[in-house]
C-alpha cells in the first residue's frame, strides 16, 4: 500500500504511518499527562565535528507554556512544535517504519 503524505501548514511533511505512531504514544501516555501538550523536538548540527547529525525526540510540555501558535495537529494528536524546530524540520517528512521515526529530506 502506497504512503500517503500530508502537509502541515508550517511546512512540515508527515506520512500516515508517522500520524499512526504519535497518535499510539498519545493514547498510551495522555492519562499521566493531564494538562500538558505533547511535544516534538528537532536539532540538527549545522557545524562543528557533529555536522549533519541530528536529534529528535517527543516529550511533554505544560499547556501554558505552549503558545497556540506553535501547536499542530498530526493526524488527531495536537503537538507542540518548538520554532526552531519548525524552522528545521520545513520541508522535511517525518515517518515510521520498523519501530523507528525517519527524518527524510
Amino acid at each position: 500500500m502506497p504512503t500517503v503524505l500530508t502537509k502541515l501548514p508550517c511546512g512540515i511533511i508527515h506520512t500516515d504511518e508517522f500520524a499512526r505512531h504519535l497518535g499510539e504514544l498519545y493514547e498510551r501516555q495522555r492519562k499521566a499527562h493531564r494538562h500538558e501538550v505533547l511535544s516534538l523536538d528537532y536539532i540538527r548540527c549545522a557545524s562543528g565535528a557533529q555536522r549533519g547529525t541530528a536529534w529528535w525526540q517527543m516529550g511533554w510540555v505544560p499547556e501554558q507554556s505552549a503558545p497556540a501558535t506553535h501547536r499542530h495537529h498530526i493526524g488527531g494528536v495536537e503537538v507542540f512544535i518548538h520554532r526552531q524546530s519548525l524552522k528545521g524540520l520545513r520541508g522535511k517528512c517525518l515517518h515510521f517504519a520498523e519501530g523507528t521515526v525517519i527524518v527524510k529530506t
